[in-house]
């Protein structure tokens, strides 16, 4: 149970928070959003929670925290929104 409550909280606050900058500032709609938190939810609390934390120190596991935000959020970015530009209007 105490799994399932850390990836729900991980799930909502990424779920939040890149609704607010991808969503509201870039116009990516709930859909591609949700699925990038989803993923990214997942493989954070896989990775660095569950697999990096046990065996490193909290500064370790927040770096490649950091690390692998950047490159989900990126790659799914880029394959979500395919021909639209994320940063520059035509």
């Amino acid at each position: 149970m105490k799994h399932l409550r850390a990836l729900a909280v991980k799930f909502l606050a990424s779920l939040v928070l890149l609704y607010v900058i991808l969503g509201l500032m870039y116009d990516v709609s709930f859909t591609k959003v949700f699925l990038i938190s989803l993923v990214l939810g997942l493989a954070s609390y896989v990775i660095g929670d569950l697999f990096l934390l046990p065996k490193t120190n909290n500064t370790i596991a927040t770096l490649a925290d950091f690390g692998l935000a950047f490159i989900i959020i990126w790659i799914l970015g880029e394959s979500l929104t395919y021909g639209d530009s994320l940063l520059l209007d035509p």
